[in-house]
């Protein structure tokens, strides 16, 4: 079957992209959507496999010789390319699932698409484009700043403060993300969460909600700049089919709804939430194996020669085409014909999917948007920026809101019944010892005892509360790299 068939053609992306404008969305809404596209992406990281240094060279280097040491470390070090000239687009209204095995670059591609990581610049021949292109224009070091702006980044992980209920941890965030024209914070923290359904566990403890309500917290969090395009890394990971479920329907309609443009990198979802995206991406060894609709993958499948078995899942059967485990790989060796034929499925997979031609599509596609463009000039959408401050609050803001933030988680911690059991028995053992002491120069040594008792067993106590310091730096570099916290003193 021809390539172009798995896409939409060049009218039907040029209408749909118009139509994100059209006077009955502005009505609606208000908004305008931002369509991304990446032609030819590539990234190459050095891996070095380093085998000198005090401990591994008195192990894997007996005779201690430094000169060898330095030529097997020289001799491990190689590049390896985990992006090769993947291609594809995402539209307002739409959800993209990157699919993979683990290690076939989803989340390096959410990274390089959100600019929080670097492509190659490669020389190509003719006047092939390298890059990322925003509503059909060329991506600059500046827009893809602003386009920095105006993406919701949902990490797998979920970091928040426990003992802080969900009501409090998007208030929070409200006041340190949004604008400090924002007037009330309360009225969009409200609408997040009955826009997420977190209604019923407003008021709970964060520590308290399901896996599932935590993942919507976390999105949560993020939807409060009301941002245009939203990425989530694997949001299914660690919840139960029914939450998964739920949690993608949720973005479907708040796709739909809002016109946001949402791409997320899922490992292995269910048949219904496969069959619930509007196009995947599905990822091999860094190559490109298959962009399109759901439905489509399984005609392309018969096509190439892996047809996928009557009532079986079409996720879990391309995910058997294109995971190779190395603990299977031991296991077969006396069977080279099951494992050739395992590698040659994936292998096959790379060669026959035309990735050049989706890009030349995707150019063709970008300059008749740009040619049908009358309303508005290639750079409107960098004209919505009005303030250039890199925070959404002043230094003085955060300072309070942080300060309120963190007597009101320690508040749980410092304010238990334990310690205040605790406080009262040394309080009453320290006046018992000192009760009614002569006030005569015998007993001046026994007093400065008393202070220095005091004074260390204050000072030992707040000592004591900065062991687990070092638990909040997860919340520190997850903070600073949403540039939510001015730097003191410069700190990099």
């Amino acid at each position: 079957m021809p390539f172009r068939s798995y896409i939409m053609s060049p009218q039907q992306e040029t209408t749909g992209f118009i139509e994100i404008g059209s006077k009955s969305e502005k009505n609606e809404n208000n908004v305008k959507g931002i369509e991304l596209r990446w032609l030819r992406i590539s990234k190459t990281v050095e891996v070095r496999d380093i085998t000198t240094g005090l401990m591994r060279a008195s192990i894997s280097n007996s005779s201690g010789n430094k000169e060898s040491g330095e030529k097997n470390e020289a001799s491990h070090s190689a590049k390896r390319r985990i992006l090769n000239r993947m291609s594809g687009s995402a539209k307002p209204g739409e959800i993209l699932a990157i699919m993979g095995p683990s290690g076939s670059g989803k989340t390096s591609l959410l990274d390089v698409l959100s600019g929080r990581s670097t492509f190659d610049s490669e020389s190509l021949e003719g006047n092939s484009f390298s890059g990322i292109t925003i509503n059909g224009v060329n991506a600059t070091a500046s827009s893809m700043k602003w386009l920095k702006r105006k993406i919701a980044y949902v990490k797998q992980r979920d970091i928040f403060f426990n003992h802080l209920t969900v009501r409090d941890q998007l208030t929070y965030t409200a006041m340190l993300r949004l604008s400090k024209n924002s007037t009330d914070h309360h009225e969009e923290v409200e609408r997040i969460i009955a826009s997420l359904k977190l209604t019923k566990c407003a008021d709970s403890p964060i520590l308290m909600i399901s896996g599932g309500e935590r993942k919507r917290v976390n999105i949560g969090t993020e939807l409060l700049t009301n941002p245009n395009i939203v990425m989530l890394d694997e949001p299914t990971s660690g919840l139960d089919s029914t939450s998964a479920v739920a949690l993608m329907k949720m973005l479907k309609d708040l796709a739909w709804a809002k016109k946001k443009t949402v791409i997320t990198s899922i490992h292995q979802p269910s048949s219904s939430v496969f069959a619930s995206f509007t196009k995947v991406m599905l990822l091999a060894d860094g190559n490109v194996v298959y962009y399109g609709k759901p439905k489509d993958s399984l005609q392309y499948l018969d096509n190439i020669g892996t047809p996928c078995p009557s009532g079986y899942n079409a996720a879990e059967h391309w995910m058997d085409l294109l995971v190779v485990d190395s603990a299977c790989e031991q296991d077969r060796k006396s069977d080279g014909d099951e494992e050739s034929a395992l590698k040659t499925n994936r292998e096959k997979l790379i060669e026959a999917w035309n990735n050049e031609q989706l890009a030349l599509d995707m150019e063709k596609l970008d300059n008749e948007i740009l040619a049908n463009r009358t309303e508005f000039g290639h750079e409107d959408f960098l004209d919505e920026d009005t303030d250039d401050s890199k925070y959404g609050s002043t230094w003085s803001t955060q300072l309070l809101v942080l300060t309120h933030r963190c007597m009101k988680n320690g508040r749980s911690a410092v304010f238990t019944k334990m310690n205040l059991l605790k406080s009262a028995l040394i309080g009453i053992v320290i006046g018992l010892v000192w009760f009614q002491m002569d006030y005569t120069e015998r007993t001046v040594n026994d007093r400065s005892a008393y202070f220095c008792k005091s004074h260390t067993s204050l000072i030992f106590s707040v000592l004591q509360s900065l062991i687990g310091i070092n638990s909040l730096n997860f919340y520190l570099f997850l903070f600073r790299s949403q540039s939510l916290y001015h730097d003191v003193l410069g700190v990099r």
